[in-house]
């Protein structure tokens, strides 16, 4: 039983550990409950273990109870995680791993609850959803946004990751998607894109910005909401 609680021992404190980063990775999203189970289920398996070593009889039925909680979680969780994916884009249709790639079908999926939706708030979903999400793979306001996808059957480069980069249009004849880089690739995880604003009368300049260790990218476009129309200029900004 000693050498067996030794064993059981050194498998909680690995998991302990664990379980006490992913706490601290994930501060502040949905997913921290999940951690605190897991660091009390191997505080608790950590308890029966040394029990064990001391030879106490009471110590393996803690660490069996354990197995058995884990093994139930592990289930359910599972069982929870196909139920999601078969709803996919039907159980948040807002979030950027839901969305399609192509201009027709991600104006069509973007609707006016989508736009009546805060930035802020769109973000915040993505946090709870990814603790590696950005804020700048969403940008903009109430008219005009920018989304940074990724499809996972594009290659990467390198170490570098591809970006899909659209411009999104609160049109008053509906949502419209235009895509303003194909297939952007950058290593930077910090701010590799960027959206710039800037008011001309009834209409408005929108520069997005792209960068990599490599490269600096630009592109500009003239939005005129109520025509529902992006015209790209044929012209080099700073980045």
């Amino acid at each position: 039983m000693r050498v067996i609680g030794v064993f059981v021992l050194l498998v909680a404190l690995a998991w302990l550990g664990y379980a006490l980063f992913a706490l601290a990775w994930d501060s502040g999203t949905s997913r921290a409950t999940d951690d605190k189970i897991q660091a009390a289920l191997a505080s608790v398996l950590a308890i029966g273990a040394v029990a064990m070593i001391a030879r106490q009889a009471w110590g393996w039925m803690v660490c069996a109870g354990v197995g058995v909680v884990f093994v139930a979680v592990v289930v359910m969780a599972t069982i929870a995680s196909t139920a999601n994916r078969s709803a996919g884009p039907v159980a948040n249709p807002f979030l950027l791993r839901n969305l399609p790639t192509t201009e027709q079908a991600l104006a069509a999926r973007l609707d006016w609850s989508w736009w009546a939706t805060s930035v802020d708030s769109l973000r915040q979903r993505e946090r709870d959803d990814d603790a590696l999400a950005r804020p700048w793979e969403i940008q903009g306001d109430g008219g005009i946004r920018l989304l940074v996808l990724r499809d996972p059957t594009a290659p990467f480069k390198d170490e570098y990751f591809p970006f899909e980069i659209f411009l999104i249009l609160n049109a008053d004849k509906g949502t419209v998607a235009i895509r303003a880089f194909d297939r952007f690739h950058s290593e930077n995880r910090t701010n590799p894109i960027e959206l710039r604003l800037a008011d001309e009368g009834g209409r408005q300049r929108v520069v997005v910005v792209a960068r990599s260790d490599k490269e600096c990218q630009t592109k500009t476009f003239i939005v005129e909401r109520a025509a529902g129309t992006v015209t790209p200029l044929s012209i080099a900004d700073a980045c």
